[in-house]
């Protein structure tokens, strides 16, 4: 740079700052279209999180028991918590299996409460309950001032039933 006149110097920092700028842009591309382009390739185990997860739903559809049930959410959770992702793919599906999760979770405890003859309808049939204890259910704004243990069982394991579903469309893709 010693025999460079100003005008090249700064020329090359433009051609820098270009350069670092596009970088970064197509960095965020990759990153963001990673599902979109066929990059987002699943890691086994990913596909390993997403069937402890089909679990949960196999023990549903079984009708199993309330211990069935709550085996079932807890091995999954312990899945979920251990997981490693690899990829941005691996975090969008945990993300997913996490908000599934969440609904299994309250799931879980108004099918516990309705069982143990704990069933408040003032604290668990309020659904400002249920968006405290759980904040990422997106649920129980139907106009109903008060939840039924049925209802908040069946919301619950309809959207979390939807969340597996997506979960398991990124894994297959």
């Amino acid at each position: 740079m010693h025999g460079q006149t100003p005008h090249a110097r700064k020329n090359a920092w433009r051609r820098y700052l270009v350069a670092l700028v596009a970088l970064l842009a197509i960095s965020i591309a990759y990153t963001a279209y990673q599902f979109q382009t066929g990059l987002a390739v699943p890691s086994p185990g990913v596909k390993a999180l997403v069937a402890n997860a089909g679990d949960i739903q196999r023990t549903l559809d079984a009708e199993g028991s309330l211990r069935d049930y709550g085996d079932a959410v807890r091995t999954c959770l312990n899945a979920y918590q251990r997981f490693d992702p690899k990829s941005g793919g691996d975090s969008d599906v945990r993300r997913l299996i996490g908000r599934a999760l969440d609904y299994h979770l309250a799931a879980r405890e108004a099918w516990e409460a309705d069982e143990l003859g704990l069933w408040e309808p003032t604290t668990f049939g309020d659904p400002v309950h249920w968006r405290v204890t759980h904040p990422g259910l997106e649920f129980g704004d139907s106009g109903s001032s008060t939840l039924s243990p049925d209802a908040v069982t069946r919301e619950c394991w309809e959207r979390a039933a939807e969340l597996l579903g997506q979960a398991r469309e990124r894994v297959s893709e």
